[in-house]
């Protein structure tokens, strides 16, 4: 493999870090492609551009991996799916799971670079049935539901500040794609429910009820990057964040800044006033994560919405 004298390791610079797995059709995990922790300069290099929205379950990847062997390209090119785990030491995880829907074989001088594109779809799925008892709480019945798809991911961090109360009413679901099963629990429990990265995420409908819920916390001692920018489109705020697995679409973030007015700016919303736009808590609408392990920054890319009151737009 080629060396690049005179480039710095991300993986020893920064305290960054990654894996690459590599899946075949029934999921079994055939390769894996890992962070070089030593300093000689030889680890693989990885390019990462990740685009996921709450509105639309196809999430995007482009992933490109440089000077790889020809026996490496030969092993992952057998492969149907990927997930990549990157971050930094103390802050690391899955920031996509999908399918691979093509490759390609490109000569960019003076690198040869094998370069996926992912998409994560319901179609991979096959409909599902699955008959829940009435006496169940809104935690065991998502469990329940996860547990009939192969390869979708449910832990309770994900589905904290949910209703305790059980769901006194049997729940059927016969041959439904997974998406539409998903909504018809969310509709009977009140709750918002998502995907991303093959992980089920939860929170409650009723957001005021509980504004501690899942909130993800971003300012300048944890990665925070510049200044926040005042969407009027989004009715919301955008912002930059060093990469953070945490930031998916749909989850809670509050953006703490020194001086919300200046570097927010001032708005009136219908329903609540400045002060509670000053306390920074927004919805994430887009997150887009982009990262090279040679070159430059990575990052978390936010797009976000107002969190204070759902349905609640700017005057």
């Amino acid at each position: 493999m080629r060396k690049y004298i005179g480039k710095a390791d991300g993986a020893k610079n920064f305290g960054r870090t990654y894996r690459l797995k590599f899946y075949d059709k029934s999921l079994n995990l055939i390769h894996s492609i890992v962070s070089d922790e030593t300093n000689d300069w030889t680890g693989v290099r990885i390019n990462f551009d990740i685009h996921q929205q709450t509105t639309t379950m196809c999430q995007e990847a482009v992933i490109q991996l440089y000077n790889l062997s020809e026996e490496t390209q030969s092993l992952i090119s057998t492969a149907s799916r990927v997930v990549l785990e990157a971050g930094y030491q103390l802050n690391s995880g899955i920031i996509y799971s999908g399918s691979i829907v093509n490759s390609l074989r490109l000569r960019v001088q003076p690198d040869f670079i094998y370069e996926m594109m992912c998409m994560d779809y319901e179609d991979q799925y096959p409909p599902i049935s699955v008959q829940i008892p009435k006496g169940e709480t809104p935690e065991e019945i998502i469990k329940k539901v996860a547990g009939a798809v192969k390869g979708l991911g449910v832990t309770t961090k994900n589905l904290k500040n949910l209703p305790t109360k059980v769901y006194n009413k049997r729940i059927n679901i016969n041959q439904m794609e997974y998406t539409q099963a998903l909504q018809k629990v969310a509709l009977l429990l009140n709750i918002r429910l998502w995907v991303t990265n093959g992980q089920i995420y939860a929170l409650p409908n009723e957001l005021n009820n509980n504004p501690e819920a899942s909130v993800i916390e971003i300012d300048y001692t944890n990665g925070l990057i510049g200044s926040p920018v005042y969407n009027l489109a989004n009715t919301g705020v955008n912002c930059t964040s060093m990469l953070n697995h945490r930031l998916v679409p749909s989850n809670l973030v509050q953006i703490k800044t020194k001086n919300p007015k200046v570097q927010i700016g001032e708005a009136k919303y219908i329903g609540f006033s400045q002060n509670e736009l000053n306390r920074g808590k927004w919805i994430i609408y887009t997150a887009n994560h982009k990262g090279d392990n040679w070159e430059g920054d990575w990052e978390s890319i936010l797009q976000s919405y107002a969190y204070t009151q759902l349905g609640k737009n700017l005057i």
